[in-house]
C-alpha cells in the first residue's frame, strides 16, 4: 500500500517544489557534516570565541534551510489535501 500512495504523492507533487526540498536537504546535511561537526569537534578540544561565532554563523543556514524547505513541505501538503 505504501508504494502506490508513494508514487502517487511523487505524480501530484509539483517538481520544483519537490526538486527544491530536496536541494535544501543537500545544503543542511553539507554545512552540518563538512562545517558544522568540524567546528564543534575543535570545540572539544578548548573554548573559542571564534569558533563559537562560526557555530552561530552556520546555524543560520541551517536554519533558513530548514525553515524554507518546512515551507515547501507544508505547502505542498496543503496541495494535496486541497486545503
Amino acid at each position: 500500500m505504501a508504494i502506490p500512495m508513494t508514487v502517487e504523492l511523487l505524480a501530484t507533487v509539483s517538481m520544483w517544489r519537490l526538486y527544491s526540498a530536496t536541494a535544501l536537504e543537500i545544503v543542511i546535511l553539507i554545512v552540518t557534516f563538512a562545517f558544522y561537526m568540524p567546528a564543534h569537534i575543535r570545540l572539544t578540544r578548548g573554548f573559542s570565541e571564534t569558533g563559537i561565532r562560526r557555530l552561530i554563523a552556520l546555524n543560520w543556514v541551517r536554519i533558513i534551510s530548514w525553515t524554507g524547505r518546512t515551507a515547501i513541505l507544508l505547502w505542498t501538503l496543503a496541495k494535496l489535501l486541497h486545503i
